[in-house]
């Protein structure tokens, strides 16, 4: 909780923006599935991701966060080091993954930019037709799918009110 608050109030600052899950349930709400780290875009993402790794250590008051380039050349993951301690093993936590910012619509939600709902289904739909993200698919189909579901929900719910 502490780790959202931080990296949610960095990115108001630095005017980063949030997509992927974290976006996806801030615009949905309890139909997205659970995020579990944060998707930041940044004009720096390496100076981001380590000045949010220097406020978490300093909040835990120990050294229990680090930051690792991506295979994706430009991304930069803040982890957690896990219940050993130690970095690069099994049990490191993904908080966040930081990558340089792309130009895309977005949406002012309590101050923070989020990446918009339609950006994202063309991202989604973008991935499913390209064979090398195949190891995304089964999560994006699953996006796509409560993105639907919600927007069909809204839809009715708002004809209910005004009917």
């Amino acid at each position: 909780m502490i780790e959202k608050k931080l990296i949610l109030k960095q990115a108001r600052k630095n005017k980063e923006v949030v997509y992927g899950s974290q976006s996806i349930k801030k615009h949905i709400g309890f139909h997205a599935r659970q995020p579990n780290d944060f998707d930041i875009m940044a004009k720096n993402p390496r100076a981001s991701a380590k000045q949010i790794e220097r406020k978490l250590d300093r909040k835990a008051r120990s050294d229990d966060y680090y930051v690792k380039p991506s295979k994706h050349e430009g991304t930069f993951k803040v982890k957690h080091k896990g219940w050993d301690g130690e970095k690069g093993t099994k049990d490191d936590l993904e908080i966040a993954d930081y990558s340089k910012m792309r130009n895309i619509q977005t949406q002012k939600i309590d101050g923070v930019r989020y990446a918009n709902l339609s950006e994202t289904i063309k991202d989604k739909t973008r991935s499913l037709k390209n064979k090398d993200f195949k190891h995304r698919h089964s999560k994006d189909r699953e996006d796509l799918e409560r993105i639907r579901f919600a927007k069909q929900t809204q839809s009715m719910n708002k004809r209910f009110k005004n009917g």
